[in-house]
């Protein structure tokens, strides 16, 4: 069957199921990038308050991919994912409740554990029933549908938002949550486990499974890769937390306003995730496609921390850039698959999502901890120049991650359709 799988198999509902979990991650983890002003006003939250609180999602999304990645390879993804989901669908419940700021951090460390196998136990499952060649195809194809979720997390949440009250609008992702836990144990079905052709107990001990964590972290080129996430945290950064207070602050937007501007952003993404994926194939190069994107998102950085107060609508395109720019993720995933053995595709999976997670939530933290050095007014409206700074900072630091995965071992895509 994993030799035979085509877009046929899309069309499935376990596959549907997949894509409405990616779509779940992608919006819970953008929402306070349209709703974060109005909490942290709720809340008496301070810049660095709220970053810390947007980047609890991916420190925990980070660290839970150790043990996920354990879990796909010894039991598969249907009692991996329903066992994560009701840690998203608790947190989800929690952070329409929160009242304090201890109780908002908690409730994104649950919404990120629980989220930690939305992704990799996708890709854990794309691996086992798509060709290796025809991977960064269908990779791509299921982020530039995940990535919808930031077109929600856009728009329609500013509107949910303004109708309902920020606390309404997260009753309403608690409800994504537990539909989402309701169809992982409802319909979601595991391709056949490679050592369960055999026998259906795991071959591996505990101790050798987490072992194999070890190992793939010393393969040749593993930390070069993980650099590509210094770029790629643009977009999570500005969609995330950041774009939200930025058009707030500088350009004195509304939250309609806002979730338009990141609406458009998020846009961007979708077609991106796919565009780059066939520019991939019809290149050649993996490498090629995802420096071309980073040095994109590093020019776009470079526009916004120079300008003073550029017109929304350049700021827009600006975003949009950076948005389309970071759309490789399924060629960081198909590089890892392409370097790492059968047997061990869920945790080598699991450990590039740990380090490019773990990359965006120390930019997130980089990025509030600049922006609230800054003195804000008597309103707490952070000044442009903490904007600015943030962004040349992280241009920088992207240009050097660059410079460093750039010597790694090119992987050519061999595949130029589906």
């Amino acid at each position: 069957m994993r030799g035979s799988a085509g877009l046929g198999s899309y069309v499935s509902s376990a596959f549907l199921t997949l894509y409405f979990l990616g779509i779940l991650n992608v919006f819970l983890r953008n929402s306070l990038g349209v709703i974060g002003p109005e909490i942290a006003v709720s809340l008496a939250i301070e810049p660095v308050v709220l970053g810390g609180v947007a980047s609890a999602f991916f420190f925990a999304y980070a660290l839970m991919q150790i043990p996920t990645g354990v879990l796909l390879d010894r039991y598969g993804a249907r009692p991996t994912l329903g066992s994560l989901m009701v840690l998203t669908t608790a947190g989800a419940l929690l952070f329409a409740a929160a009242t304090s700021q201890s109780a908002l951090l908690l409730s994104r460390i649950l919404m990120g554990a629980g989220c930690a196998g939305c992704f990799t136990g996708t890709f854990y499952i794309l691996a086992r029933r798509i060709p290796r060649e025809r991977f960064a195809f269908h990779g791509g194809l299921f982020n530039s549908i995940a990535m919808t979720g930031t077109l929600l997390a856009a728009t329609p949440l500013a509107g949910a938002t303004a109708l309902l009250g920020w606390r309404g609008a997260a009753l309403l992702m608690a409800g994504m949550a537990g539909a989402a836990l309701l169809l992982v144990w409802t319909v979601l079905r595991d391709p056949p486990h490679p050592a369960a052709v055999a026998s259906p107990a795991p071959t591996e001990s505990l101790f050798e499974s987490i072992a194999g964590m070890a190992r793939i972290a010393r393969i040749p080129g593993m930390p070069r890769l993980v650099c590509t996430g210094v770029g790629m945290s643009a977009a999570p950064v500005i969609s995330g937390i950041w774009g939200g207070p930025y058009l707030h602050d500088v350009q004195g937007l509304d939250e309609i306003s806002r979730g338009n501007v990141l609406l458009f952003m998020a846009s961007v993404g979708v077609v991106s995730h796919f565009v780059l994926g066939q520019m991939s194939a019809r290149f050649g190069s993996v490498r090629g496609v995802v420096a071309g994107g980073t040095i994109l998102v590093i020019a776009a950085l470079g526009v916004l921390a120079t300008l003073d107060k550029p017109p929304a609508w350049l700021a827009a395109l600006l975003f949009g850039a950076i948005s389309f720019g970071c759309g490789y993720p399924a060629l960081v995933h198909a590089h890892i698959r392409a370097m790492v053995p059968e047997r061990l595709i869920g945790r080598g999976m699991t450990l590039i999502t740990m380090g490019v997670m773990g990359i965006v939530a120390v930019m997130q933290l980089l990025a509030g901890a600049i922006i609230d050095s800054f003195p804000h007014d008597s309103q707490a409206i952070a000044p442009q120049i903490g904007y600015q700074v943030a962004f040349a900072v992280m241009a920088l630091l992207s240009g050097g991650a660059l410079l460093l995965y750039w010597r790694i071992h090119d992987v050519a895509p061999t595949v130029r359709n589906g």
